[in-house]
């Protein structure tokens, strides 16, 4: 039911919804004020897109781990294929940063390079690396420990209602985006492995309008974030997991579309890498909004295209 054709829509779209994802981030970091309210609205919600990357990245982990379950090798390959794709951009970012425009020395570019300045400072330039670097880390314990004791397999559910208390009752949460983001990784990992149960036609219809309460509900939630109250924004991350997995389950296969998505989603690292990068340097030189954010989306594909290619020659020569 739900849970196969979820778990189908991911196997058969991928880099499709993957490449659909880093366009919402795009759109979200670019700096043009939307003026109507309702789009403005659905421009502060693009920000979902990294809960896009988090659900399907939790998934493809479970799905590559259960395949080889070495995991000296699945850390290898993650390592492979996050860090050359940083290290190569980042140099230069914080080279740029904290010696040409800043005060700072080599030892500041280390210190940054090597995120002591997301775990100690909480900068969040570059956070999603360090972040989900660690999501990787304890993902072979996760799936070893829930297939083990399925009791852990609620993991994620108790951690959303934990971060929901604090969020609502303003108790401070150390390191946000290393939490708030969590939950909704480690249910990509439960997905892969949940099965469908058997339930009638009514029961089908049930669950499908308490899903489409909850996506009100979810919408509802965001709403009042982002426009009411903004002393509980983070708890629109919670409202994000329902609305990243009906994205996810309402995508369509299209012959154009996953034609470009799919290209954009084989480079989704690289271009979560530049574009800001690219948008911060651009605004320097170009006043019109619109052509600023055209011409930073336009350099970063083009630019993260060259790197993904460097660096799988790199890589190729080097094994």
């Amino acid at each position: 039911m739900i849970i196969s054709e979820l778990q189908n829509n991911i196997l058969k779209n991928k880099k499709p919804l993957m490449g659909l994802a880093i366009c919402l981030i795009m759109w979200f970091h670019s700096i043009y004020d939307v003026q109507n309210a309702a789009l403005a609205l659905v421009k502060n919600m693009c920000d979902i897109g990294v809960d896009m990357f988090m659900f399907l990245s939790g998934f493809s982990m479970a799905y590559s781990f259960q395949k080889n379950s070495n995991v000296r090798q699945f850390y290898r390959k993650r390592l492979i294929r996050i860090l050359p794709a940083y290290f190569l951009v980042f140099i230069f970012v914080y080279l740029y940063r904290d010696m040409i425009k800043g005060n700072g020395d080599i030892l500041d570019v280390l210190y940054d390079l090597f995120f002591l300045n997301f775990f100690i400072d909480t900068s969040l330039i570059i956070w999603f690396i360090p972040v989900i670097l660690l999501y990787y880390a304890i993902t072979p314990c996760y799936i070893m420990y829930m297939k083990k004791f399925p009791v852990i397999g609620y993991l994620p559910y108790f951690i959303i209602l934990v971060l929901s208390v604090c969020i609502i009752f303003h108790i401070h949460i150390i390191k946000p985006f290393l939490w708030l983001r969590l939950p909704i990784f480690l249910i990509g990992i439960n997905l892969f492995f949940a099965k469908d149960r058997n339930v009638g036609v009514i029961n089908k219809i049930a669950i499908k309008s308490i899903m489409l309460l909850g996506l009100l509900l979810a919408l509802f939630c965001c709403y009042y974030c982002i426009n009411i109250d903004d002393g509980i924004w983070a708890l629109k991350f919670m409202a994000y997991i329902p609305l990243t997995m009906a994205i996810v389950y309402a995508y369509k296969s299209n012959a154009l579309f996953n034609y470009v998505l799919g290209f954009l989603g084989g480079i989704t690292l690289e271009i979560y890498l530049l574009h800001e990068r690219i948008l911060w340097f651009a605004d320097n030189y170009i006043a019109n909004q619109a052509l600023l954010c055209s011409v930073s989306i336009v350099l970063a594909i083009i630019s993260a295209y060259l790197v993904h290619i460097f660096i799988n020659r790199l890589l190729c020569r080097l094994r």
